[in-house]
Order: structure tokens, then C-alpha cells, then sequence
């Protein structure tokens, strides 16, 4: 495999786990056509833009030979992998639809692994968890030693609460795929249940050992300072400054950096941090969260436009993503039972560190004790202590 693609679908693997909430859901319905979706992407996506230097390479990209081609080309996994990474990079949904727009193109029932792998991705993204995992799974079955295969389906796992699954993909990395990428699985297992010493000490092993140029360092990096935030660690700010400067610009790793500053009380930085943003409607919602907690002179402004987005996305015909709506109707417009209705759907596919945040934040608001019913029978379950529930409301505490 040429080095360039191999870096590709390392990266895409540790996309796919890093941050769901991060990157929002395409539109539901994928026009047949590229040209249809972006005519010419904004400026800042010069390097995105197809390149064709013949009529075969053209066809492929531009639509006029949808089904000729037998197989997928290498440099159309590429440029499907650098959208995807873009999308994810940025929060921009139209790079996804594009990417979506491409794999279409590709010929179906084609058992290339690197194709089966953008695809799971392509549908994780959409949080079509279910068609993830059997791209997932069929990419194992034909490659059983592919470290970004399991390593993607234990964070699907983890994402929908599936602990134990998680688990077995985790230890399958460790002892008999890659040794690196198993104790990288098992540092995300360790900080969602809430094993912060655990996870800490196995991400300071992974980062001594990852040199700069390894994508996994960037998601260690992120993942450490996540630690530290969740755990109360003073150094939390040190730990998100060396993620941001590993990756520049990563939405994620900026929205993540957002929350932590909220669940400080450090409202009034987060505008800088989240500089830019447009694109994303998590970060969006960030900034304004923020803005109303820091009592600036445009938060009902930032309101306004954040609930225009909404219904324009449900206009469309496409969901929001659900915790991120719920947290809007629950914090920025007053509708507890509507927050927790919304929260509730959102826990039957997602059961995050979020998710559960917003469940509880809502079920406590709206004075429903027994919506959280499912999440205690989840936690016990799983093996999870109830009391590794998230905190309570940020704005109930000031």
C-alpha cells in the first residue's frame, strides 16, 4: 500500500474515534452529483479540489464515469480519506457530502479493505452505528490484524455503551494486533468509564513512545488533556495548549477545550478559542452557550442564529445532533421536557460522556427522576458506578 494511503486510513481510523459530537451530520439525501453539492469549495479548500489529469482520472471524479471502473483507484480513496479528514478536522458537513458524493461512485460490493474502511467511517459519521459496524466487521473478517478496523469498532462500541464489546476489541489490539494501538483503545475505555489514574498513566507511556509524525501522538494529546479535565488535574490548560498545537485548527480538539473551560467558569475565553467556527454548529452552540453564561451584549443574537441553524437542519429533513439540541432547548430556551425527550432518543443510540451529561442535566431540571431509569439499569449493567454520571448543570452552580 503506497505510504501516502496508509497514512490515510491511520488517520481516518483515529478520526472515527476521536470527538463523535464534533463532526455534524450531511444532509440525509446525497445529490448524484459532486458539482451538485459544492460548486467550488470556500477559499482555505484550494487543496481539496479534484485535479484531473486525464479523461479516466476526470471521469472518476467528476461524475461522467459513475460505474465504469471495476475496482477503486488509489487516488480516489485518497481524496475520499482527505475530504473525510477535513470534514472532521473542521466540522464542515459540505466535505462530508462530498465525500459521501464519491463513495457513491465506487463500485459496489468492491472487498478493497481501504474502501470498506471509508466507508464504515463515512457511515459512523452519519451515525448510522449499525451499518458501521458490518463494514466494520467484513473489514475484519477479510483482515484480521487490522489495527484501525478494531480500533474504530471498539469506540462505536463505547459510544453506544456497549462496554464489554469495547473491551474485546481492545484486548484483541493489545495481544495479538498492535501492542501501541491496544493500550491507545484501552486509555479511550479507561477515561470513559471513568478510570482517569489508569488512562493517565497509559497515555504518558503512549507519548513518550509516539515521535511527532505518528497521527496517533495527536490523539493521545487530545485524549490526555481530556483526562486531565474530567479529573481536576491543574495542569488541564498545559495539557489542552499541546494538543492544539499538534493540530491546529481541530475542531475537536478546540470544542473539547471549549467544554473544559465552561465546566470551569472561564466563559469569557472561549470566544478566542472557538474563533472561526462557523462551519460547526457543536462549536455554535459552544459560543453561545458561553456567551449567555458570560452575560455578552450578543448572546441573544448568538440565540437567534443558533436556533435559525436548527430549523433550517429540520427544514432540510436532517436531525441536529440530538445532545447538542437538547442542551440548546434545556439551557438557552427553558424547555426542560422537550430537553429530555430529545435527551432520551439521544441515549438509545449514544451513551457518551455528553450524553449522559445532558440526560441527567435534564431529567434533574425538568424534576423526572424516573427518566433516568434506563441509565441506571445501563450503568449497572456495564459495570459502570452510577456515581460516574457527569456533574450537574454548569449554570445551576453559579
Amino acid at each position: 500500500m503506497p505510504n501516502k494511503l496508509w497514512s490515510f486510513m491511520v488517520l481516518i481510523a483515529l478520526l472515527a474515534i476521536a470527538m463523535p459530537a464534533a463532526a455534524q451530520r450531511p444532509p440525509r439525501v446525497v445529490p448524484d452529483r459532486g458539482d451538485a453539492l459544492v460548486g467550488k469549495l470556500p477559499r482555505g479548500y484550494s487543496k481539496l479540489e479534484p485535479i484531473a489529469t486525464d479523461a479516466t482520472t476526470a471521469g472518476t471524479i467528476d461524475g461522467s464515469g459513475v460505474g465504469q471502473h471495476k475496482s477503486a483507484k488509489s487516488a480516489d480513496l485518497t481524496r475520499i480519506g482527505t475530504l473525510l479528514e477535513a470534514a472532521s478536522m473542521t466540522g464542515d458537513t459540505r466535505l462530508v457530502a462530498r465525500a459521501d458524493a464519491l463513495l457513491l461512485r465506487q463500485p459496489v460490493g468492491d472487498g478493497n479493505p481501504n474502501l470498506l474502511r471509508l466507508r464504515a467511517y463515512s457511515a459512523q459519521h452519519k451515525h448510522d452505528f449499525s451499518g458501521a459496524i458490518r463494514l466494520l466487521d467484513a473489514l475484519v473478517a477479510v483482515d484480521p490484524r487490522n489495527a484501525g478496523a478494531r480500533l474504530s469498532r471498539a469506540e462505536i462500541q463505547l459510544v453506544q455503551g456497549r462496554i464489554h464489546k469495547a473491551r474485546t476489541d481492545c484486548r484483541a489490539l493489545a495481544l495479538g494486533v498492535d501492542a501501541d494501538t491496544g493500550l491507545l483503545c484501552a486509555a479511550s475505555l479507561a477515561l470513559r468509564t471513568g478510570e482517569y489514574a489508569a488512562a493517565a498513566s497509559l497515555l504518558d507511556r503512549l507519548l513518550g513512545e509516539f515521535p511527532p509524525a505518528d497521527p496517533r501522538r495527536a490523539f493521545a494529546l487530545l485524549a490526555r488533556a481530556e483526562v486531565a479535565s474530567r479529573a481536576g488535574e491543574t495542569n488541564a490548560d498545559t495539557r489542552y495548549q499541546q494538543a492544539l498545537a499538534a493540530s491546529p485548527g481541530d475542531i475537536r480538539t478546540r470544542v473539547s477545550y471549549a467544554r473544559h473551560l465552561r465546566r470551569v467558569g472561564r466563559d469569557a475565553e472561549v470566544e478566542q478559542v472557538l474563533a472561526g467556527s462557523e462551519q460547526s454548529d457543536t462549536a455554535q452552540l459552544q459560543r453561545t452557550l458561553a456567551a449567555m453564561a458570560a452575560k455578552r451584549s450578543d448572546a441573544q443574537a448568538l440565540v437567534a442564529a443558533q436556533a435559525r441553524r436548527y430549523a433550517m437542519a429540520h427544514e432540510l429533513g436532517s436531525q441536529p445532533e440530538m445532545r447538542d439540541e437538547a442542551e440548546f432547548l434545556l439551557v438557552l430556551k427553558g424547555q426542560p421536557r422537550e430537553a429530555l425527550a430529545l435527551a432520551l432518543r439521544n441515549f438509545e443510540q449514544q451513551r457518551d460522556f455528553e450524553d449522559v451529561d445532558i440526560l441527567v442535566r435534564a431529567a434533574d431540571t425538568a424534576r423526572e427522576p424516573a427518566a433516568l431509569d434506563g441509565l441506571h439499569a445501563w450503568q449497572k449493567a456495564q459495570g459502570l458506578a452510577s456515581s460516574n454520571a457527569p456533574r450537574k448543570a454548569i449554570e445551576a452552580k453559579r
